[in-house]
């Protein structure tokens, strides 16, 4: 979301998380890059680690995004 346009509807962008450096990131981290390493196992059960572990966080779109994998992997499996 835009500083610009949070300022033209009177909400402070500090209250939104949002700075205004360009992209709007301010001090969030870029997606995916405090995801631990999971070992052991098959990828299978890495992926539905990793998914659990994005549900817990909240991290809905990596969690899409590891759901979509996991299903393609049953699927080459079944």
């Amino acid at each position: 979301m835009d500083a610009d346009v949070l300022e033209e509807a009177d909400i402070p962008a500090e209250e939104e998380g949002v700075s205004a450096l360009p992209g709007g990131l301010g001090e969030e981290e870029e997606e995916g890059s405090e995801e631990e390493e999971i070992t052991g196992g098959t990828e299978l059960e890495r992926k539905k680690q990793k998914l659990q572990k994005a549900i817990d966080k909240e991290d809905y779109e990596r969690a899409a995004e590891l759901r979509d994998d996991i299903q393609q992997l049953e699927a080459e499996e079944g």
